[in-house]
């Protein structure tokens, strides 16, 4: 067998039998070995490996609930994996009835090759990291402007207006009073400054943002969905597609939050990807640049995600999905206190 794989400990046999069977039933293949991973919130997730060497990331689903947004998903990665300029995306397996997705009974199924080894979910971004990621975030949306409007579709999150996500921040602030726990006051604090920011930034921000083409877009083109070799991005996974201004994809990938709240020379960071990404083909308008850093704003204050009352995501998420609310809720500030100098680095086009 593969020298590479690791052993496994505490998988259930039934567990393994059950996915060795399903994939051979659905797929025109022999499993060898099956190692379960990590899950996330709405899927199982395994390890594969063929007899005939090859290695595979299986997702599992045990209801239909997101069957649409999956084919949707594996459609569009399929379309820019496709493309005139090859980019690293793992190929989709097709089953035996030709389905990206596969529909059982009980749930559902899509299996793709497994990523180029690599770093998934690094540390903060450096400046040459940052670098290649522009350029292959360009070149991901050069090959997406041609994909029709995916649906369902992940939406800028400031689509629901100022008012509903101030009233909001009100529900979450009511729910978390009725709390008591150890970070309850810290966030107490924070929803409180978010409805500040809502109320005195929203606006101002929204008017600033010319009225931007939308297109089809990876939709979470975020550290954990890029796989990285010394500084080069050698895997593309985790479609969600979007539909929206490419300014905001492009936006999410420069001010990266734990990039901004630890690295010194973020600034510095966030404009070498942007630059890189315009000297890739991109056409990127001077509107577009300059929505660029308010697009980074808007995200970080409409997005309420991890600032639910205790007990609303199961710990593992509950944890992660605070941790992220927080260095959005600092990454905002740092970005707003330094708009001017943002500026001002990109206002001419890289030489």
């Amino acid at each position: 067998m593969d020298d590479d794989w690791e052993e496994r400990d505490g998988i259930d046999e039934l567990d393994e039998r059950q996915v060795r069977e399903a994939l051979e039933c659905q797929y025109p293949l022999t499993v060898a070995k099956v190692e379960e991973l990590p899950g996330a919130d709405t899927s199982l997730r395994w390890r594969v490996l063929t007899n005939t060497g090859q290695h595979l990331f299986v997702k599992e689903w045990e209801s239909h609930h997101h069957v649409p947004r999956t084919r949707v998903a594996a459609d569009a990665a399929m379309h820019a994996r496709a493309g005139l300029l090859k980019l690293p995306i793992p190929k989709v397996l097709s089953d035996r009835n030709r389905n990206l997705v596969s529909v059982t009974e009980t749930g559902a199924w899509m299996v793709m090759e497994e990523a180029v080894l690599g770093q998934a979910n690094p540390g903060p971004l450096s400046v040459a990291q940052a670098e290649h990621v522009g350029i292959m975030l360009s070149r991901l949306h050069w090959s997406l402007a041609s994909y029709p409007q995916p649906a369902p579709a992940r939406r800028p999150p400031w689509t629901c207006g100022v008012t509903k996500a101030v009233h909001h921040c009100d529900t979450l602030l009511t729910q978390t009073g009725s709390q008591t726990w150890a970070a309850q006051p810290q966030l107490a604090a924070q929803l409180e400054k978010r409805r500040h920011d809502l109320h005195q930034s929203a606006d101002s921000l929204l008017s600033a943002i010319p009225d931007l083409p939308p297109q089809t877009l990876h939709g979470d083109f975020t550290r954990a969905n890029r796989f990285v070799v010394t500084d080069v991005v050698q895997s593309i996974v985790g479609f969600a597609p979007g539909w929206g201004p490419r300014a905001w994809e492009l936006a999410q990938a420069a001010f990266d939050p734990l990039t901004v709240t630890s690295r010194k020379n973020w600034a510095e960071i966030a404009v070498s990807l942007i630059n890189a990404y315009r000297s890739e083909r991109s056409g990127l308008t001077p509107a577009e640049v300059t929505a660029v850093p308010r697009l980074a704003l808007l995200s970080a204050l409409f997005d309420l995600d991890g600032a639910q009352p205790l007990g609303h995501y199961p710990p593992p998420a509950d944890a992660a999905r605070r941790t992220a609310w927080t260095l959005h809720h600092t990454a905002f500030q740092e970005i707003s206190d330094h708009l001017s100098l943002l500026d001002e680095a990109l206002a001419h086009p890289p030489g």
